[in-house]
C-alpha cells in the first residue's frame, strides 16, 4: 500500500514519520546537501502487523 508519492524533500516529516511507522522523530535539512535528516527521539512505537491476504488461489 502507497500512503504518499513525493520527493523526500517535500514528504518527509515528522507527522509521516509517526503514522507510518510509529516513530517519533526530528526531521531538519542537512546543512551541506539539503536533504531531510531524521534522527529519532525516542524508540519505536510497537504497533501489532496483520497479515497479508494471500490472493494467489
Amino acid at each position: 500500500m502507497v500512503l504518499a508519492q513525493q520527493t523526500p524533500v517535500i514528504l518527509l516529516d515528522e507527522r509521516l514519520l509517526a503514522e507510518v511507522f510509529g516513530l517519533a522523530a526530528h526531521v531538519f535539512p542537512d546543512p551541506v546537501y539539503g536533504l531531510p535528516t531524521v534522527v529519532p527521539s525516542r524508540a519505536p512505537a510497537l504497533r501489532s502487523v496483520r497479515p497479508v491476504a494471500d490472493d494467489r488461489g
